[in-house]
């Protein structure tokens, strides 16, 4: 960034304080993992709910069976989010480390 003649500051679109593209995808990577390991818990504890005819879970009780099955399926499909989003911020944390200019440093001066 640079200031101009009246002070005011201006910003180019290749600053190098930009975020490199593969820290984005390990931020989103970070994203849906920890949304990933929040969910397969919850909906683990969903399912259990319904499968047990729990009173907690406010639907007719002849639903509740398939809903409970399609708690622990949306958990299962979770579990594989969790795992390729972990994968994926390995990969990109393993990248950083290979090739340092790719790494999101934040200059000062």
């Amino acid at each position: 960034s640079s200031f101009s003649a009246h002070g005011h500051r201006s910003f180019s679109s290749a600053s190098p304080s930009q975020p490199s593209s593969s820290a984005m995808a390990g931020g989103c990577a970070t994203f849906c993992m920890i949304m990933s390991a929040v969910a397969v818990p919850l909906m683990f504890f969903f399912g259990y709910l319904c499968s047990t005819g729990s009173p907690m879970i406010e639907i007719p009780e002849s639903n509740k069976p398939d809903a409970g099955k399609g708690c622990y399926m949306a958990a299962c499909f979770y579990v594989l989010t969790f795992l390729f989003s972990y994968s994926s911020m390995m990969k990109s944390a393993k990248a950083r480390e290979l090739d340092p200019s790719k790494a999101n440093f934040i200059q000062t001066s």
